[in-house]
């Protein structure tokens, strides 16, 4: 983990990516206790403040601070945000596993006499007719992962929906 995260540093967007992400995490965690206003009050008043010293950001059309709103909405946006990235997660990852079957069955892929199953099954395709057994069972294996990780992607997408 920590070869991988000094890899991630060396590159300008791993490190400023990286840093984008911390501090926003940093915020949700933190943003609510360091809002200088309460986000909801509503201030008809100060409506359209432009940023200045009493507020940071400036103000809303209902005279609400900003900044105070942002740092508020980190928080409630972290949950959200959170379950679609990891149903879209295993989603991906029943899509990479296609892939590559498909890219080593095209000959584009991994090479003879690797064990991945897109190469095993475009070897067995020859001796179907003797061993029909040769080509099932990778087929069948790249199958059961990618339904696997489709299911396990929508049964995420329906457990960590908010409405429900």
């Amino acid at each position: 983990m920590a070869d991988l995260l000094r890899r991630l540093v060396r590159t300008p967007q791993g490190a400023i990516g990286l840093g984008l992400v911390v501090l926003v995490l940093v915020l949700a965690l933190v943003g609510p206790f360091l809002a200088p206003h309460a986000p909801d009050a509503l201030s008809p008043l100060r409506r359209y403040r432009p940023p200045g010293p009493d507020y940071w950001l400036g103000t809303d059309q209902l005279g609400r601070d900003i900044l105070s709103r942002l740092l508020a909405g980190a928080r409630e946006m972290l949950p959200n945000v959170v379950a679609p990235v990891i149903v879209e997660a295993s989603i991906r990852v029943a899509f990479a596993v296609m892939l590559f079957a498909t890219l080593s069955f095209l000959g584009l892929g991994a090479q003879p006499p690797a064990s991945e199953w897109g190469l095993m099954v475009s070897e067995a395709r020859r001796f179907m007719h003797l061993s029909p057994w040769m080509i099932l069972w990778p087929c069948l294996a790249i199958a059961l992962v990618a339904i696997g990780f489709n299911l396990l992607g929508d049964g995420l997408r329906d457990a960590l929906n908010p409405r429900t």
